[in-house]
């Protein structure tokens, strides 16, 4: 699965609708971390898998404020360090656009693009394990890559 746009769709279907903000906007504040755990938070998705591994205490603010200054080359979307949030929610022009993209009129057409809501998993896994995974090899971070380091 290549295609960028839905990738970011699910990415940012996983969280609920808490707002983001850039990095130093006091008025949109960005939550400290997140419960990334699409079944839990979007229960009225019918045919999502059984969850079987979240990922609790997302750091969410850290890899806005921290982990993805300086690390656009890693990322599969581009972003610029005074925007971090278009690295995750990269079709989000302003803090207020990268929200839960399952209340967006496009999920439905999302969800037919990856082959249904069963197949979730798999997209997240290749927006964030896309970064990680090239962000260690150039040894810029010792991001997790291993399935422990996120899945708890």
């Amino acid at each position: 699965m290549r295609n960028p746009a839905v990738l970011t769709l699910v990415l940012v279907a996983a969280v609920t609708a808490a707002p983001t903000a850039r990095a130093g906007d006091a008025s949109t504040p960005v939550p400290e971390t997140l419960e990334l755990n699409v079944q839990a938070n979007h229960a009225e998705v019918a045919g999502l898998p059984k969850d079987t591994k979240a990922v609790p205490g997302f750091s969410h603010r850290r890899h806005a404020d921290e982990y993805l200054k300086g690390r656009q080359a890693f990322s599969r979307f581009p972003y610029e360090d005074s925007f971090t949030c278009a690295a995750c929610h990269h079709t989000a022009q302003t803090p207020e656009q990268a929200g839960s993209c399952l209340s967006c009129k496009d999920a439905d057409r999302m969800f037919a693009a990856v082959g249904g809501p069963g197949k979730v998993k798999n997209l997240f896994h290749e927006v964030c394990r896309t970064c990680h995974k090239a962000a260690a090899k150039a040894g810029a971070a010792e991001p997790p890559t291993r399935c422990s380091g996120c899945h708890r």
